[in-house]
Order: structure tokens, then C-alpha cells, then sequence
């Protein structure tokens, strides 16, 4: 029954549908425009070069200087914030079952897991590599 409801309304749905798909790669190409710090530095050094040619006053340099810089300080904010969020994960999974934050060194986790933290080599009960007795 759906399939055929979706059959008899795809003259009205379809270029909905359309339309939708259309504006979501729209704001796909805008996002990634105002989103990528390569792209504002490369505005702001056309924006030098049409301030070096004559092309636009220093007012109107001032103003669209600002707001790209804006936008890049925006990025690097929200970059930041992720950033800081993946610390506080990766702390929190380093924790220890009661919550306490687990402070030891990678490589005392390493002995560990490698049976070498009781302090004899290769974890042997005896202290002999090879685990014979003498």
C-alpha cells in the first residue's frame, strides 16, 4: 500500500522532492565555504590583492577583513571545543571503575598488561627468564 501511495503522489512529491535534494547540496557547498579555513585565507589574500590594486577603500577592506576573521576565529573555536570534548572522553574512558581518573604512565599500563609489574622479568614466579629453578 505505501509503495503505491508513494506511485500516485509522485507528480506533487517529485519535484518536492527534487527541490529539497537541490537545496541541501546548496547549503552543502555554502557550509563548506564558510566552514573551511583554507578558503577564508584565500578571500582574505584576494581582498589584500583588491586593496593592493585599487579595487575596494580601506573602510570596505576593514569591514570584510573583519568578518572573515571572524568566521576563521569561529572555526577554530569550534574546532577547539571539539578538541577539548575528545580529551574529556578519552579521560573519562581512562578512568578507573570508582570514577577516579587512572594516573598512571603508559608505561607502567604496558607492564602491566605485560605481566611485568610484580618487578621480575617476564612475569616468572621465580625471577629466572626462563622460569626454571636453580
Amino acid at each position: 500500500m505505501g509503495f503505491l501511495l508513494k506511485l500516485l503522489m509522485l507528480p506533487v512529491t517529485g519535484p518536492i522532492d527534487g527541490l529539497l535534494a537541490l537545496l541541501r547540496v546548496i547549503q552543502d557547498e555554502v557550509d563548506k565555504e564558510f566552514a573551511d579555513p583554507d578558503v577564508l585565507r584565500q578571500k582574505l589574500a584576494e581582498l589584500q590583492a583588491m586593496l593592493d590594486a585599487g579595487e575596494i577603500d580601506d573602510a570596505t577592506y576593514d569591514e570584510l577583513e573583519t568578518q572573515i576573521l571572524d568566521r576563521l576565529d569561529a572555526i577554530y573555536d569550534a574546532q577547539d571545543a571539539e578538541r577539548q570534548a575528545e580529551r574529556e572522553q578519552a579521560a573519562a574512558a581512562a578512568a578507573l571503575p570508582d570514577g577516579t581518573p587512572d594516573l598512571r604512565l603508559d608505561e607502567e599500563v604496558d607492564e602491566e598488561a605485560d605481566g611485568e609489574a610484580d618487578g621480575k622479568p617476564d612475569g616468572k614466579p621465580d625471577g629466572k627468564p626462563d622460569g626454571k629453578a636453580d
